[in-house]
């Protein structure tokens, strides 16, 4: 069967969307690391949330469980996201798929054309067809064309009517990197684009280190994130709640302040937030820019990319 799908491997996070047959999508998203594992390797110890893979004869385990990530490499065109990506397609296809696909890059690739074909040739390359084991099913799947499109743009994609003409501002705030670009007549303008490090990995790294402090306290991951999502931590409720939201505050004005330091007109054109970190900075965005509609920055606002990049396969579906 004929499949359109959109991938966006980000330094922290897989996401992916298959478009089925009745227009509605299917969604997946794990953890962005990838560890070796000698073929005889033990089982997975978080089986929801990781994955068992083999492909190209070696064995891996991809997702939460595993440990090693992208977080300081210059480029997604890397084995930790060739693999992922590969994984997150066998995970929505079907044995014997013909596969359409979308995959987003850095903003710093796309802007060489050359860099741009080089990456999709090294993730997705044209007619290959592919042979894989996840969570032991074998699936095999024909890529028939792979294109490649600039991250941040699948909002653009999602809403020509108000993005697709004139200036627009994107920032894709993601789990470790911040990707801001302006797009004029839906393309972006190279010399507008930037990636910063004002991500959701900063922000908790911050939040952590004011709790702990203020409360005498050691917070494991889990619980933090919990304080962040609930805003407040049970330990001192009142005290948590104004730390977690002056910290909130503080990182979408340095966001902000980054894109007028790269000149951008911000209070004269349209500005759209996607990306998880996003939605966990929803109402300070609404507060420090005004131009923000509060519909925009939902709950699933991480899929915006992905659920972007199947307009461009439109007429691609599945069952």
């Amino acid at each position: 069967m004929d499949r359109a799908i959109g991938i966006d491997t980000g330094k922290y996070m897989t996401k992916a969307a298959m478009r089925r047959s009745d227009g509605s999508d299917k969604l997946l998203e794990f953890r962005t690391k990838v560890d070796h594992l000698d073929m005889d390797g033990s089982s997975l110890l978080n089986p929801a949330e990781s994955h068992t893979v083999i492909l190209d004869g070696q064995r891996y385990v991809v997702g939460q469980s595993a440990h090693s990530s992208d977080v300081k490499e210059t480029t997604k065109a890397s084995d930790i996201h060739r693999i992922a990506a590969y994984t997150a397609v066998a995970l929505l296809v079907d044995n014997g798929d013909v596969v359409d696909l979308v995959v987003g890059c850095p903003l710093s690739v796309y802007a060489s054309r050359e860099k741009a074909e080089e990456f999709q040739k090294y993730i997705f390359p044209n007619g290959k067809f592919v042979e894989i084991e996840v969570d032991g099913v074998q699936k095999s799947f024909t890529i028939r064309r792979a294109m490649v499109m600039p991250e941040g743009s699948g909002a653009i994609l999602l809403d020509p009517v108000r993005c697709a003409t004139g200036i627009c501002g994107i920032i894709d705030i993601g789990g470790l990197n911040c990707n801001c670009a302006m797009f004029r007549n839906g393309y972006p303008v190279l010399r507008s684009m930037f990636t910063n490090n004002h991500g959701g990995n900063e922000l908790n790294t911050t939040i952590r280190r004011k709790l702990q402090s203020a409360l005498e306290i050691d917070l494991m991951d889990e619980v933090l994130e919990q304080d962040i999502l609930q805003g407040y931590d049970l330990a001192d409720r009142e005290k948590s709640t104004r730390i977690i939201s002056d910290c909130k505050a503080a990182q979408v004005e340095k966001i902000i302040t980054a894109c007028q330091e790269a000149d951008w007109p911000i209070r004269s054109m349209p500005m759209i937030f996607i990306g998880g970190t996003s939605y966990l900075l929803k109402d300070e965005i609404l507060r420090q820019v005004p131009s923000v509609r509060a519909e925009d920055i939902r709950e699933d606002v991480r899929y915006i990319n992905v659920r972007g990049f199947l307009t461009v396969l439109a007429g691609g579906g599945a069952s």
